[in-house]
């Protein structure tokens, strides 16, 4: 089957199995202090381990990194999931499926703006009244990002 067959199945499966979201989530930096993070992502989920092994090979032949997993599902078969975590392989998956995606494009549009406006939000760095780096714009004081984040959230649920 040619690329192009393969990456609108990969945005069927996106559209009927799979999951746009993003979160913001404490985590610890190396010297121990807690800072908070952006993380978008797209996961796909089924029983059938066929449907996320050929996920992956579609992934895989455009160069796309994620992760595979198998959950335990207690009373029921195994889930299989293919993640795609962070805003650049998010993005790189969506210049692929973008095209053919249906059910689930409003929120990866949205999803690519949030990845984008944080890229952006990252490379500019705030300075005090002295003139001094103070850093870049940390994710919960981004009202952009935190009601991005929200939107996908309340898109997700409807």
């Amino acid at each position: 089957r040619s690329l192009e067959v393969r990456l609108s199945w990969l945005a069927g499966s996106i559209d009927g199995e799979g999951c746009v979201g993003a979160a913001v989530h404490t985590v610890k930096r190396k010297n121990g202090a807690p800072t908070n993070q952006l993380v978008v992502t797209v996961h796909i989920g089924n029983t059938d381990e066929r449907i996320i092994r050929e996920a992956a090979a579609v992934a895989d032949s455009c160069g796309l990194k994620y992760g595979l997993y198998l959950r335990p599902v207690r009373g029921h078969r195994p889930l299989w999931e293919i993640i795609f975590s962070s805003g650049p392989r998010v993005e790189a998956l969506f210049e692929y499926v973008m095209p053919y995606l249906v059910g689930k494009r409003d929120q990866a549009e949205l999803a690519l703006r949030l990845v984008r406006h944080r890229r952006a939000a990252t490379r500019t760095m705030r300075r005090n009244e002295k003139g001094q780096v103070l850093g870049a714009l940390p994710v919960l004081a981004d009202t952009e990002s935190i009601r991005m984040v929200e939107a996908l959230s309340a898109m997700k649920k409807g």
